[in-house]
């Protein structure tokens, strides 16, 4: 197994608490959401603008959504024996360790 980059080992994120990291990433997701509203509503002249744009373009949006629901459906339900499936890449990642190498073994509780 290649080894992991320092930024991903878990010693270097143990100063942040679950819900910090959560609420961290949500604050990031709403400032980016912001943002790309204020830019669009500056490119397209007004908030009112922007307003009839996002609504002129609401058909394209279901067509974007369901052709990405239809990518993701189409690669978690390929047949199971197809080397590029879903199945066979989480099968190949989730594959149990051998015992005695998790954390509670190396840890002394089992």
């Amino acid at each position: 197994m290649p080894e992991r980059p320092a930024w991903y080992h878990p010693a270097r994120w143990s100063h942040l608490s679950r819900w910090k990291l959560f609420f961290g990433l949500w604050a990031i997701l709403l400032g980016l959401s912001v943002a790309v509203t204020a830019i669009g509503s500056l490119l397209a002249g007004g908030l009112q603008e922007w307003h009839a744009l996002m609504t002129r373009l609401t058909p394209w949006w279901v067509v974007w959504r369901l052709g990405l629901y239809l990518v993701i459906g189409g690669a978690l339900l390929a047949p199971p024996g197809d080397p590029g499936s879903w199945s066979q890449w989480h099968a190949t990642k989730m594959a149990a360790p051998p015992r005695g190498t998790g954390w509670a073994a190396v840890n002394g509780l089992l």
